[in-house]
C-alpha cells in the first residue's frame, strides 16, 4: 500500500460499484465447475503445490517486484476474479458464524441405559427385521435349489432365524473384533486353553437395502458441534465388484469408496454417502456449521452454496483453480514461513509457504483476517491452525475403526460393506456411551472393554434360550455356555429326563460284568448298577466327576 493514500480513497477502491473501477468480484467458472462435475485430477494430489518455471519468462526479480508492489490493491486471477491485499472491514458478525446448535446427545438417544441399547439405536430394530427376511428368503432359495439338483439325496430343510439369532451373531463379530481375533480359526475363538486366550483378562449401494436406515439412525441420534469434516472412507475389499478403487495412499490399498461426514472434535460419523455431494452430506445439519474438506472438493462455487445453507467452508485448493492470483502461487523469492492474503467480502485465500518453492493454498469462508500464529517460530495462519484442528475427523474414525474391526474376509461386496457399517455403529455407540457415562480417568482399553460387554449383551439371550431348547449339545459346549452365562450353572430341569437311550451299562462297573441300569447318577446323569448308586455315588457325590474319564483304573482301585 502507497503510503500517499487516504482512508476515504481506499474506502473508495474498497466499495467501488462502476465497472470501470474496482467491482464486486465475479466468479468465472471453467467448463468442468460449470457442468457440476469436479475435473479427473487423481484424488490423492498433495496440499503442498510446487513451484514451476514461468512460460513467458519473467525474471524472478520482475516477479517479486510486481508482487510486493503497494501501489496496487488487488489481485487479479487469469480470468479476471479480482482480490483484494487487505481485509474488508466486518460490521457484524455473518449467520454462518453464530453457532445455535448444541453439541451431543439428542433426545432420540437420551435413554438408553447399557451398551446393548446404546448399539441398538443404530442397529434398530427395522433394520434387524431386514436381515432376517433376507437371510430367511436367500437360505430357502438356496436349499431349494440344491434339493431339486439332487432328488435323490436325503432332502434339507432350513430352520428359520431370527432377530435374537442375528444379534448373537453380530456380537460374536464384535467379541473377534474386539479381541483382533477376525482370522482366527472359529474353534480357537471358543477354547480355553491358555495359549490362544487373547486379551480376555486386560445407488450403487441399492443391494446394501439397509443403508438409508443406517445413516438416518446416525443422524438421529447425535446434534455434532460447530465444525465437521468431509472425506473418503475406504472399506477393505479385493472380490469382485464394479466399483472397487485402488488409492496407493491407503492402508488397505483396493477397496470400496464411501464418502463420510464426521465431527471434527470426537470422529462421531454423522452421514454417509456412496457418490461424491458435499451437499448431500451437510443437508441433514441444518445451519451455522463450518465445514471442512480437502482439495478433492473444495471451490469457489462450492463455498457460494454452502454460504446460501449458512454453512462456512475451510479447505485446501489446488493449483489449477482458475480464481487463484499468480501471485499466490508458489515463487522461489518468497521466504519460508511467509503467508500472502487475498479477499473479497465472503471469501478468503491464503498462501503459505513451508519450505522455499513451495505452497499450500487454502480457501476459507469462516475468515475474514490475516491474523497469523507464532506456533514454534513458524509463523502459520490463523486458517491453516483451524485447518489442521478439523481436517483428520473421518481419518482418525478409520483408524480407530480397523483398532478392533469386526469385519471378516467377504467374498461378496455387499457383506463387506455391512461390515463396515457394522463397525461405525459399534465406534458410534461407544462415543455416545462416553458422552452419557464419563470416565474421570480414561484408559486406553476403554473401548475393548465395552465392546466385550456389548458383545456378550448380544449373545446372552440366545445362549439361554439354546441352552435350556436344545437336548442334543455337548458337555464341552454346554460348559462353554455356563462361563459365558453363569446363571446357567446347574443343567436345566426340563432336560434332566430327557435321554434317546433308556438302559446303559454301568459306567463304574468292569465292562465285562456288562451290568445295564435304568437309573442316572443325579451328579453327571451316567447310567450306574444298583451297587454303586447305594454304596458310592450317593455317599461320594464327587466320584463321578473324578472319574467319569477314566473307569477302568477307579475300578482297580475298587476291587483293591
Amino acid at each position: 500500500m502507497s503510503k500517499g493514500l487516504s482512508d476515504a480513497e481506499l474506502e473508495r477502491l474498497l466499495y467501488a460499484d462502476s465497472d470501470d473501477e474496482i467491482g464486486e468480484f465475479d466468479v468465472i467458472l471453467s467448463d468442468d465447475e460449470e457442468s457440476g462435475g469436479e475435473p479427473e485430477i487423481n484424488d490423492e494430489e498433495s496440499d503442498l503445490i510446487e513451484c514451476e518455471s514461468d512460460s513467458q519468462g519473467t525474471s524472478v526479480e520482475q516477479e517479486q517486484q510486481e508482487s510486493m508492489d503497494g501501489g496496487n490493491l488487488f489481485y487479479k486471477s487469469k480470468y479476471g476474479t479480482q482480490w483484494s491485499k487487505v481485509p474488508y472491514p466486518q460490521t457484524r458478525r455473518g449467520a454462518k458464524d453464530i453457532i445455535k446448535n448444541k453439541q451431543g446427545i439428542t433426545p432420540y438417544s437420551s435413554n438408553f441405559t447399557t451398551e446393548i441399547e446404546a448399539f441398538l439405536l443404530f442397529m434398530s430394530d427395522n433394520i434387524l427385521n431386514i436381515l432376517v427376511v433376507q437371510t430367511n428368503r436367500k437360505a430357502e432359495e438356496v436349499i431349494r435349489q440344491w434339493n431339486e439338483k439332487y432328488p435323490h439325496k436325503l432332502q434339507r430343510t432350513w430352520q428359520l432365524t431370527d432377530s435374537m439369532e442375528i444379534k448373537a451373531y453380530l456380537g460374536i463379530l464384535l467379541i473377534q473384533g474386539a479381541l483382533q481375533a477376525t482370522k482366527e480359526p472359529q474353534k480357537i475363538l471358543w477354547c480355553t486353553d491358555k495359549k490362544y486366550v487373547r486379551r480376555k483378562i486386560n445407488d450403487k449401494l441399492a443391494p446394501i437395502r439397509v443403508f438409508d436406515l443406517f445413516v438416518q439412525n446416525c443422524i438421529m441420534a447425535y446434534s455434532p458441534g460447530s465444525h465437521v469434516t468431509i472425506d473418503e472412507q475406504l472399506g477393505s475389499f479385493r472380490g469382485r465388484c464394479p466399483f472397487r478403487i485402488y488409492m496407493k495412499s491407503k492402508p488397505d490399498k483396493y477397496g470400496l469408496k464411501i464418502w463420510a461426514m464426521a465431527d471434527s472434535k470426537n470422529s462421531y460419523s454423522i452421514n454417509l454417502q456412496g457418490e461424491r455431494v458435499v451437499l448431500d452430506l451437510v443437508d441433514p445439519l441444518g445451519t451455522v456449521y463450518g465445514v471442512t474438506t480437502d482439495n478433492f472438493f473444495t471451490s469457489l462455487p462450492l463455498a457460494d452454496k454452502l454460504a446460501e445453507k449458512k454453512l462456512s467452508l475451510c479447505g485446501t485448493l489446488r493449483k489449477n483453480k482458475s480464481y487463484i492470483p499468480n501471485e499466490l502461487q508458489p515463487k522461489l523469492f518468497r521466504p519460508e514461513f511467509s503467508s500472502m492474503f487475498a479477499f473479497t467480502k465472503e471469501h478468503t485465500i491464503v498462501s503459505y509457504t513451508p519450505r522455499k518453492g513451495k505452497a499450500v493454498i487454502l480457501l476459507s469462508t469462516e475468515h475474514h483476517d490475516d491474523t497469523v500464529a507464532d506456533e514454534k517460530y513458524k509463523i502459520n495462519p490463523h486458517i491453516i491452525l483451524h485447518y489442521n484442528d478439523t481436517k483428520g475427523a473421518v481419518d482418525t474414525t478409520d483408524k480407530m475403526v480397523k483398532q478392533y474391526s469386526a469385519r471378516r474376509i467377504y467374498n461378496r461386496w455387499p457383506m463387506a460393506i455391512f461390515g463396515q457399517l457394522l463397525d461405525i455403529a459399534a465406534l458410534n455407540s461407544f462415543i455416545l456411551w462416553d458422552i452419557k457415562y464419563p470416565k474421570i480417568k480414561k484408559s486406553k482399553d476403554d473401548r475393548r472393554y465395552f465392546l466385550l460387554q456389548l458383545g456378550e449383551s448380544l449373545v446372552k439371550e440366545y445362549i439361554v434360550r439354546r441352552y435350556n431348547n436344545s437336548g442334543r449339545l455337548s458337555k464341552t459346549l454346554r460348559q462353554y455356555m455356563r462361563d459365558v452365562v453363569p446363571d446357567l450353572a446347574s443343567p436345566p430341569v426340563e432336560n434332566q429326563n430327557e435321554r434317546l437311550v433308556k438302559s446303559g451299562r454301568c459306567y463304574l462297573c468292569d465292562r465285562n460284568r456288562d451290568r445295564k441300569s435304568r437309573q442316572l447318577c443325579k451328579e453327571c446323569q451316567n447310567f450306574v448298577c444298583a451297587e454303586h448308586h447305594v454304596k458310592e455315588v450317593n455317599k461320594n457325590a464327587s466320584l463321578c466327576s473324578i472319574l467319569e474319564d477314566d473307569y477302568a483304573q477307579y475300578e482297580r482301585k475298587y476291587d483293591s
